[in-house]
């Protein structure tokens, strides 16, 4: 990484006396990225992604993979800027700069070691991160002197905040939609970092293909072929990366470990929310986390048990299965019907995933795309991802067969 700096003043006082400056970072994917102001960087919600992998468990199956979020935002900042100036040449408005701060900020709220707390906090990590900004004074005062409001910043990351500005929704629309920076950055650099060749993308060629009509990023008809790339290649990520069934193993274990500290009241949803990777895999008051972590530390993971096709599908729909409490009071009912230890058992359905598809713009007409990826295509594909799975403490000396696992569930049906 190397730096190039201008305008810098390092009175006596430290760290808050010190001007603008900005600072040129080398990226392996986008080459230099020049951030406006790097003590942005440096300001607690920005320096706790340092402290939260990307991918989280992903490392146990593919050991490059353990890039952070802050190396994805700074990714997102670099195709956004990208982006604006291929749909919005000329010199940056005021709004314009809002955006490209929001695609800099848009994962300080994430909640640490990937998606595995997603399902047990209920407020999304957008909201959160749109509070954090507001509620930090040293970034807010930081954005103002670049002439950003940084409500704006906070309204495009939070799709759900109320809208103050007539642009809101514009810039919302090209930080999360079909082709949003956010998607370009994540699907290369994960591809690049785990090692495999699955989400690879020609953004300069996406954007050669990609204008704002009536206020809407669409996509002209010559660029279908790389839509339909994009969207089969977030497909082939999760199949083999995201949801390998062993990431899935240790993402699972997790959850089961925080669920049950929350259970035994060492732990609240409060508590999570400032979270970095190594508070939550260092949370030595909870002795259940605690073990959980200490068996990942040891790459012992619990395994996926055999399941029958019909068993596999009545737990992807059975009643309580996008449920956290439910699935962990369902895994221990199971455990004690086969035998086995509390605990012993982790049921584990990943949450829906969907394909976005933006419109096509057929001359001056923009229409619904139709092509072979939509309807039943993406219904099979999004459905054919989603696998509920069964597994099991390496530790236990017999395993339960398909016909006794299937025989348990159906008793406790």
């Amino acid at each position: 990484m190397r730096g190039e700096s201008k305008s810098i003043s390092y009175a006596e006082g430290g760290v808050a006396s010190r001007k603008a400056r900005a600072q040129v970072l080398r990226d392996p994917l986008w080459g230099d990225i020049r951030i406006p102001d790097a003590r942005i960087l440096a300001t607690a919600p920005m320096a706790r992604l340092q402290h939260i992998r990307q991918l989280g468990p992903t490392s146990v199956v593919y050991p490059g993979a353990v890039h952070t979020r802050l190396n994805h935002c700074l990714g997102v900042f670099a195709v956004a800027s990208r982006l604006l100036a291929s749909i919005k040449p000329g010199e940056q408005t005021r709004e314009d700069r809002a955006f490209l701060h929001a695609a800099l900020l848009h994962d300080v709220g994430h909640f640490p070691y990937t998606h595995a707390l997603k399902q047990l906090i209920v407020r999304e990590h957008e909201a959160l991160g749109a509070d954090a900004i507001l509620a930090n004074e040293e970034l807010c005062r930081y954005l103002e002197e670049a002439d950003v409001d940084p409500l704006l910043v906070a309204e495009i990351i939070d799709t759900e905040r109320p809208a103050s500005y007539a642009c809101t929704p514009l810039y919302r629309g090209f930080l999360s939609g079909a082709l949003d920076p956010d998607k370009l950055d994540y699907l290369n650099r994960d591809a690049y970092f785990s090692g495999v060749p699955y989400g690879v993308q020609d953004v300069d060629a996406i954007f050669r293909y990609l204008v704002l009509h009536d206020d809407k990023l669409v996509v002209k008809e010559k660029g279908r072929s790389l839509l339909e790339q994009i969207i089969f290649s977030k497909y082939m990520m999760y199949q083999h990366v995201y949801w390998h069934p062993r990431v899935r193993s240790a993402t699972a274990m997790v959850q089961k470990g925080i669920l049950s500290a929350m259970k035994a009241g060492e732990l609240t949803e409060e508590d999570m929310y400032a979270w970095t990777d190594t508070d939550l895999l260092r949370q030595e008051h909870s002795r259940v986390l605690s073990g959980f972590v200490a068996e990942l530390d040891a790459m012992r993971l619990y395994e996926s048990l055999a399941l029958s096709e019909d068993t596999a599908r009545e737990l992807c729909v059975r009643e309580g299965a996008r449920d956290p409490w439910a699935r962990f009071a369902f895994e221990d009912a199971l455990a004690e019907e086969l035998g086995l230890q509390k605990g012993a058992l982790i049921y584990d359905v990943p949450e829906p995933i969907h394909f976005e598809v933006p419109e096509l713009l057929v001359g001056s007409e923009v229409l619904a795309y139709d092509g072979f990826m939509q309807g039943q295509t993406i219904e099979a594909m999004s459905h054919g991802l989603r696998k509920a799975r069964i597994y099991i403490d390496p530790c236990v000396e017999n395993y339960p067969d398909k016909e006794r696992i299937a025989a348990a569930i159906k008793a406790l049906s």
